[in-house]
């Protein structure tokens, strides 16, 4: 399967089985061919860990594996977007959010 047939299939799945969607992100490395797959994939991570699961720790951990990704390890814009996804997931939890200045 395509990394862009992926992400379509799982927003299309997850509000009928966020579970479910949530164990295909789990391999959802495995399919990415480029640092800019971390963005969208980060989005998902977020919203279905986060926002339909309520299972923050998972989601902390699959980001936490993005930003270690071969692809994603040393490209600015993956880490930033990344980043950002940490920190809605954080806001998300009800946690305070630190702003760098």
């Amino acid at each position: 399967m395509l990394f862009d047939q992926f992400v379509q299939e799982a927003w299309r799945d997850h509000a009928q089985d966020a579970k479910a969607v949530a164990a295909r992100l789990r391999g959802a490395r495995e399919l990415m061919t480029t640092a800019a797959h971390a963005s969208p994939l980060s989005r998902l991570i977020v919203h279905v860990f986060g926002e339909h699961l309520g299972d923050w720790d998972s989601g902390e951990r699959e980001l936490q594996r993005l930003q270690q990704h071969p692809l994603c390890a040393h490209d600015a814009l993956a880490q930033s977007a990344l980043r950002m996804a940490q920190a809605a997931l954080q806001c998300a939890r009800g946690l305070p959010i630190a702003v760098a200045t």
